[in-house]
């Protein structure tokens, strides 16, 4: 039996606060891309142009995907949250980026939030590993 830091930190429960944190800005994610999709000047004004189609379905496939498995992971409690973590909160950095560029609040002040979150709690899991 191997009782390491690492092996005994990897299957320790993650704290509430930290996956419903994660769970509601996943979901919240998940279904502005959904709305965004389905009524693409709903959050931006202006007429939806062809391509503005397109790179919000760009948005929806990279969405959801991030969404559904962060909240796998924490509901499975499988292994690999860290990771996942990361992505999400790196993808949300890139909307943090494309806001800015584009001069959209909203979307800078809710991608920050998410950001925030997603890198925060990974930061806090490595640190309660390393612990």
């Amino acid at each position: 039996m191997n009782d390491s830091k690492s092996e005994r930190s990897a299957t320790a429960p993650v704290p509430g606060v930290i996956a419903w944190s994660n769970v509601l800005i996943a979901v919240i994610t998940a279904a502005f891309a959904v709305l965004a999709t389905a009524s693409p000047t709903q959050f931006v004004p202006g007429e939806a142009a062809p391509l503005v189609d397109f790179y919000v379905q760009a948005y929806l496939v990279r969405a959801l995907p991030i969404s559904a498995v962060l909240v796998g992971v924490l509901a499975t409690k499988r292994p690999g949250l860290q990771p996942v973590l990361l992505v999400a909160g790196l993808a949300q950095v890139g909307d943090v980026i494309v806001g800015a560029l584009h001069a959209q609040p909203v979307m800078v002040a809710g991608a920050t939030l998410g950001a925030v979150i997603h890198l925060g709690s990974a930061w806090l899991l490595r640190r309660k590993q390393l612990a």
